[in-house]
């Protein structure tokens, strides 16, 4: 039938399906059916096959189902004109002074119509989500008394409609010559190619949103043509799989890029040659970050900003990796990834999830946020006083060959050695003989409890008492430490200096320490 074609899209009550069957079933004889794949997966009954027969496929399994016709022709499907005039065009002012049957009936005349399109064309912003929208009108001559409402519009959110051709998009654009951002999310677009004569860009364009449009690489690359001074692009919720194998060349200007929930199990390849500040990588399936470049290479990575949350990195190596490869990273997003679960073996004798935090920390050499949390230099100090004595203790490991090794190395006094014929794990266990570490025996009264710290000279008081605190379970704020000093006094005096050095207090291995409620 004429009215409704394959790919289609209808909106059925709240919610969205493109159509990929028309015709008999056989359990509706006498009715014409339509075969739909849902957006929402819940909607949906099968792939299709209906009593053994199949009558079409879905992308993706059991998101199909049937609906009559009748239920189709109850379905809205308008033009974005139409859209705008429903939602913002309604009139201040409304005439009641045509009385028919002794009912007051609003007539609208050119006074009000007017009122209509002056608001219409003052707008810069209009946000039409979920409005049924499947072209640029149903009605042809709109588009020459409509085309000069739009001038002043600047953002636009047509996202969760029902187009499906990227055309119709391009004509939206021709009445827009002032739009900067565009959000088209959740449109379901068909297979687009670009056309020679066709071939217009929308330069002032700058942020684009196109996630869970179901576009593949062909198609994107088509789009994107359009767009050559994007700033931000959103194309999070397609299938991007391809890009561990397939380069994707970005407009010159692109600065923010979200591949969230992609389907990427790896980097995507040709990374290096992307100029973005920020790169959204969470909700993938990315296992190891292996970038393969060398520190020339790495050097060009412009990337201050990363999310790789929500993914499937297990090893601490992949984690050392990231600060190798981005060297200006200042933000990082990591967290939900296996490596930082308790359930790794290496992980399992960390006991907090602070102590998680400055493992990661304590990794990197630029970043000023970590999964959200602003980094003062106090913390940037303690994470790496703690990663040393978990390394101390053969909890976790530093990757030897990396630069932030380096960095501890020479910071630290672990001096290099000589002879490297030596076996690998020897020389492990021997790059930290040189440092000093202090055996500090702690007695905490309140419980009869005594056990041993081990800290570094340089670690600050804080770091000490932050230890303590996670070892007797009492809130760091609740206690205070004592100490005998030095010049054999009778006395005990209290530790107060929070950021001052074990070393200033003149503590030895072997020193006691005593713990007490406030």
């Amino acid at each position: 039938m004429e009215k409704y074609h394959i790919g289609d899209r209808l909106q059925i009550g709240d919610d969205i399906c493109t159509v990929r069957y028309i015709g008999r079933i056989n359990v509706w004889q006498n009715e014409l059916a339509f075969g739909v794949e849902w957006d929402d997966p819940k909607r949906g009954k099968h792939s299709g096959t209906l009593n053994g027969h199949k009558y079409f496929e879905t992308v993706k399994q059991n998101t199909g189902s049937f609906i009559k016709l009748s239920k189709v022709e109850r379905a809205v499907r308008r033009g974005f004109i139409e859209a705008v005039r429903d939602i913002y065009g309604t009139p201040t002012d409304v005439d009641y002074s045509l009385r028919i049957n002794s009912k007051n009936i609003e007539y609208v005349g050119f006074d009000v119509l007017n009122s209509r399109n002056k608001e219409i064309n003052s707008l810069e912003t209009i946000s039409l989500e979920r409005k049924s929208i499947f072209c640029l009108t149903t009605q042809k001559d709109d588009i020459p008394t409509m085309s000069n409402h739009f001038k002043n519009l600047k953002n636009l959110n047509i996202s969760n409609n029902l187009i499906s051709e990227f055309g119709n998009v391009l004509q939206l654009l021709e009445i827009m010559p002032n739009l900067s951002t565009l959000n088209i999310s959740g449109n379901r677009f068909i297979p687009y190619e670009t056309k020679p004569y066709e071939m217009k860009t929308f330069d002032n364009v700058r942020h684009l949103s196109l996630s869970y449009c179901e576009i593949s690489i062909v198609c994107l690359k088509c789009i994107l043509e359009y767009f050559p001074s994007l700033e931000s692009l959103d194309l999070g919720g397609n299938d991007l799989s391809e890009l561990i194998s397939v380069t994707l060349p970005l407009p010159k200007y692109l600065k923010h890029l979200s591949l969230s929930n992609a389907c990427l199990e790896e980097l995507p390849v040709g990374l290096n040659s992307w100029k973005l500040d920020y790169l959204n990588l969470s909700h993938n399936a990315i296992k190891s970050v292996v970038s393969g470049l060398d520190e020339e290479d790495s050097r060009e990575f412009s990337l201050t900003q990363l999310d790789l949350s929500h993914n499937e990195i297990n090893k601490w190596e992949s984690i050392d990796e990231i600060n190798e490869t981005f060297l200006k990273l200042k933000s990082l997003r990591i967290n939900n990834n296996p490596v930082l679960s308790r359930n790794i073996s290496e992980v399992n004798q960390l006991e907090t999830d602070k102590q998680m935090f400055l493992n990661v920390l304590a990794r990197f050499n630029n970043l000023d946020i970590l999964d959200g949390s602003h980094l003062t230099e106090e913390i940037k100090e303690e994470a790496e006083l703690y990663l040393l004595s978990v390394i101390l203790s053969n909890t976790v490991r530093l990757t030897k060959d990396k630069s932030r090794w380096s960095y501890f190395r020479d910071k630290y006094g672990i001096s290099e050695m000589s002879d490297r014929n030596l076996p690998q794990e020897y020389m492990e266990n021997s790059l930290l003989v040189d440092l000093e570490v202090l055996k500090l025996h702690a007695h905490y009264n309140y419980k009869n409890m005594h056990f041993r710290i081990d800290l570094l000279p340089n670690s600050t008081v804080r770091y000490m008492k932050s230890i303590i605190s996670r070892h007797i379970d009492v809130p760091i704020l609740q206690i205070k430490v004592l100490y005998e000093p030095t010049n054999e006094a009778e006395t005990m005096a209290e530790i107060t200096r929070n950021f001052s050095l074990i070393s200033d207090l003149g503590l030895t291995s072997g020193s006691n320490i005593y713990v007490m409620h406030k």
